[in-house]
């Protein structure tokens, strides 16, 4: 069985209606998760930004927020990851990565052999300059 590392956009997308084409096609993988076809792995930096966003800019409360990640956590098929270590890190930030959390994805990636779902068409790139696997999703035409 495939396991997938998640992306903030992709939790983001799944969770909110930001993009409705996006959320289309990322609303299919927790069911192929719940059904044992693949399994998705989230990092503790992955929710802590899911949870940055969904406080600050979709104003959700503290509570809807938490509800999201105990559903989440509750999923069959999604298991949360730990993170690749600082000094790991520290060779991929600032530079390839110029953002920091995906610095940490990418060597967490990298340490677990987890190919990396994103929309992020710049992140995938850098991505695969530096060797790691990483799957671009696409919505269907029009989106974004």
């Amino acid at each position: 069985m495939t396991t997938y590392l998640l992306d903030t956009n992709c939790l983001l997308s799944y969770i909110t209606d930001r993009s409705p084409e996006q959320q289309s096609v990322i609303s299919e993988l927790p069911q192929d998760a719940s059904s044992a076809r693949c399994q998705l792995a989230v990092t503790n930096s992955v929710a802590m930004e899911l949870v940055f966003v969904l406080r600050k800019v979709y104003a959700r409360s503290a509570q809807e927020t938490g509800d999201v990640l105990v559903n989440l956590s509750k999923t069959p098929g999604v298991m949360f990851l730990a993170e690749a270590g600082w000094s790991s890190v520290a060779e991929n930030w600032p530079n390839p990565f110029r953002d920091y959390g995906d610095a940490v994805l990418a060597t967490t990636a990298r340490a677990h052999q987890i190919p990396v779902l994103t929309f992020d068409q710049q992140f995938r790139a850098t991505f695969l300059k530096q060797r790691i696997g990483c799957s671009l999703l696409h919505a269907p035409r029009g989106s974004q």
